[in-house]
């Protein structure tokens, strides 16, 4: 992987190192991390990207650049965000595998709930002011002939659909029958519906069941776990959707917890991050003496910063002082097969939920329901950063509107996550 010390105005115009970088760049976009925004911002500094006039030879630069960037979007301030869609997104649109509100929602959860309507409002805005060039061929908007802008498809768009909530049959008939529309190539299309799709996800409302971004899962009254996707029930009958209106909505108020909580640990991780800036191994003794002095804001606030700009499970496992404290744990309660099944395998999801059960309620002095909240918040972060085996960790039980830690399993040589039946 190049280094950034590397990286200068120069060896960017070098054939070989060119190479190296767009090799070591579209990588970075597979698993973003704060090493794709280092990547990002070293090439856009080099070159001067971010000035009005891009010239034919850092264009490719360039494109680079706004993919590493909406890759990464976590990583990023509002306020870049906000940059990047006015400025930078047709770039990230070409990409097939791009998933704009997959990136979006890995930032999104880390807001507070009341401030992220406000967020994505400012985000709608900043798309309809883009004048990047997302179609080659011009528009007819009200009986002028215009550039293939996205400011200038959106004035179609809304003289067409309008500004208020568009439902899927009308934005398909849009798409189907607009004389603009079916001008273009298949990959404008496709880039123009990623752009309207993100627009009217961006209409969601983060209090709703609908709009949350967070995956909420839970038990129904037969036992089976489900999940909702944009607040569609999955494996729930009509009549039980029906019936469970209420219920999912208790379960979701308990996801996002009290407004104090939300409030006191949005303040310890505003202010742990300027401490940490990107040195994360300086927040494990942090998080160490928080448990110490049974500080449950300042440990949970370091939980979710590492989850956020890093991989939580490996930092933990390469942490000698934290395995060892979680090691002391196995060593007590369980065979050693467990140990060595653990010293193999890693925080795998079982081990990461033991860790947080013990942490959370043992030292941290929380309730069954309460840490069992900030496990499932913790899935959520590790999932979207693609720690996908830690689904599963927490369950929302139906009934009692409170999330579960699911059962643990002792097969002899690990510990497995029971299947919920």
């Amino acid at each position: 992987m190049i280094d950034p010390k590397e990286i200068s105005a120069d060896r960017l115009m070098e054939p070989s190192f060119s190479e190296r970088v767009f090799k070591d760049g579209y990588e970075l976009m597979s698993f973003p991390t704060i090493k794709t925004k280092q990547l990002a911002e070293t090439i856009a500094q080099a070159l001067s990207l971010d000035r009005e006039e891009i010239n034919d030879i850092n264009k490719k630069y360039f494109v680079l650049v706004s993919r590493l960037r909406f890759s990464a979007l976590d990583h990023y301030t509002e306020r870049d965000i906000e940059s990047f869609f006015e400025h930078c997104i047709c770039d990230a649109l070409a990409l097939e595998e791009f998933d704009p509100q997959l990136r979006l929602k890995a930032k999104l959860i880390n807001i507070l709930i009341t401030e992220r309507d406000a967020f994505k409002k400012r985000l709608r805005e900043a798309l309809t002011r883009n004048t990047q060039v997302i179609s080659s061929v011009p528009i007819q908007v009200n009986g002028k002939t215009l550039p293939g802008t996205i400011q200038n498809w959106f004035k179609d768009y809304f003289g067409k659909v309008g500004t208020g909530y568009v439902n899927t049959v009308d934005q398909a008939q849009y798409f189907f029958s607009n004389s603009n529309f079916v001008k273009l190539s298949a990959i404008e299309k496709n880039k123009l519906r990623q752009l309207f799709t993100l627009y009217e996800w961006l209409k969601l409302s983060s209090m709703t069941l609908e709009g949350v971004e967070e995956s909420v899962g839970f038990v129904d009254k037969n036992g089976d776990l489900i999940d909702f996707q944009q607040g569609i029930p999955i494996r729930l009958s009509v009549e039980t959707s029906k019936k469970a209106v209420d219920p999912r909505q208790k379960l979701l108020q308990e996801f996002l917890g009290p407004e104090q909580e939300r409030t006191l640990l949005h303040k310890e991780e505003s202010s742990l991050e300027k401490a940490a800036t990107d040195n994360l191994a300086s927040l494990k003794p942090v998080f160490l003496a928080a448990l110490n002095q049974k500080d449950k804001y300042k440990a949970i606030a370091v939980l979710r910063i590492i989850a956020q700009k890093g991989n939580l499970l490996e930092e933990f496992r390469q942490d000698e002082k934290i395995s060892e404290l979680f090691k002391t744990l196995l060593k007590k309660q369980y065979r050693p097969e467990i140990l060595a099944d653990f010293q193999r395998q890693g925080f795998t999801a079982p081990y990461l939920s033991l860790f947080l059960q013990r942490v959370l309620k043992n030292q941290l002095g929380m309730s069954n329901s309460d840490s069992a909240r900030i496990g499932v918040q913790l899935e959520n972060i590790l999932v979207h950063r693609g720690s996908t085996q830690v689904q599963g960790m927490v369950y929302g039980d139906l009934v009692t509107g409170q999330y579960v830690w699911q059962e643990l399993k002792d097969d002899g040589v690990r510990l497995l996550l029971e299947k919920v039946k």
